[in-house]
């Protein structure tokens, strides 16, 4: 049995190989192979024209010794293995998780060629929303910004908050107050973050709804040209 399965590793192609298995077909206990071997010939003194004698319980009773025992282990350990079914499915589900993760990290590679997605982008306002550092997240809201209004973006944190809805209006203008504030003061993002989630889900569905709204209606004149 021969699999060839990939090695991520040394990234080359590798073959897991097993034996061949050899089985021993023994005679089944009490045959003979010679009185097996005579039995087509009528001259032969072992068959008999006369009834055979009924054998008693004791006559049919098995010998009670270890000398059985030995073919019959060896018959069942000659026989069918499941080895090699357990090793093919171990290298396929190896196999199938190779393949999981080599996917996820093309993916992630994909993401990180472009800082700025979408999906990059609303990453950094919640990292830095999480992490309370007001400087990143201002940088990141201009960038959130920029993608939300493509064709005019707000070149403050004061212009996009003038775009936004409450609450996240009021969320942008302190971040501005703490980053202008000549004094230290601390700063907690969650309410932002909180804030931007909100924005994006409203802002998805609105969209939605106004390309609902600008589809042209396919309705029939009120007074339709005839041509002759």
């Amino acid at each position: 049995v021969e699999i060839p399965w990939w090695n991520t590793t040394t990234d080359q192609l590798e073959i897991a190989s097993l034996p061949a298995v050899e089985i021993a077909v023994l005679p089944a206990l009490g045959d003979n192979p010679a009185t097996a071997a005579g039995l087509g010939n009528a001259t032969d003194p072992l068959i008999s024209e006369s009834p055979a004698t009924p054998l008693t319980n004791s006559e049919l009773a098995l010998p009670e010794h270890d000398d059985i025992q030995g073919p019959k282990n060896s018959a069942n350990n000659s026989g069918y293995s499941p080895l090699p079914w357990i090793i093919a499915a171990l290298m396929a589900a190896g196999w199938l998780i190779t393949t999981w993760f080599w996917l996820k990290a093309r993916n992630q590679s994909a993401d990180t060629s472009n800082p700025n997605s979408k999906r990059n982008i609303n990453r950094a306002v919640q990292q830095s929303c999480s992490k309370n550092e007001p400087r990143a997240a201002a940088a990141a809201m201009l960038q959130w910004g920029k993608l939300r209004y493509p064709n005019h973006p707000p070149p403050s944190l004061e212009a996009l908050a003038n775009r936004e809805p409450e609450p996240l209006a009021s969320r942008l203008k302190e971040l501005a107050k703490i980053l202008y504030s000549s004094g230290t003061q601390s700063w907690t993002g969650a309410a932002l973050g909180a804030s931007v989630k909100s924005a994006a889900s409203v802002s998805e569905k609105s969209a939605s709804f106004s390309a609902k709204l600008s589809r042209p209606l396919s309705l029939d004149p009120l007074n339709p040209v005839t041509k002759k």
